[in-house]
């Protein structure tokens, strides 16, 4: 559940207007990494605990992170760009391998 509210909150964020954005003081290739980190961590928790695929599903977030990137474009007063893609995919994958190791390491007698 807190990964499906995770992608809803992604897809809410990436393509409000620009108008009613409200950001942080921090650089947004920090919030995008940050995002996906989260999304991804919970993503490979849920996802380890069901014994799926943990590199596909990763991929897919990767994937779902260029998606709505590229929908930016048609979000009035929006732009996408290559430098938050990057953040947002690094983000993913960062935020999965260390739940990912986390959870293997847990598992360990």
């Amino acid at each position: 559940m807190a990964t499906i509210a995770c992608l809803c909150i992604l897809i809410v964020l990436s393509l409000a207007p620009a108008g009613v954005m409200v950001r942080t003081p921090a650089p947004k290739v920090f919030e995008h990494f940050l995002a996906y980190a989260g999304t991804g961590a919970f993503m490979v928790f849920g996802f380890a605990q069901a014994g799926r695929q943990i590199i596909q599903a990763t991929a897919a977030l990767v994937a779902f992170a260029g998606l709505l990137e590229y929908a930016q474009r048609f979000s009035p007063g929006r732009e996408s760009g290559w430098d938050t893609f990057f953040a947002s995919g690094i983000g993913a994958i960062i935020g999965a391998a260390i739940v990912a190791f986390a959870c293997r390491r847990l598992a360990r007698p």
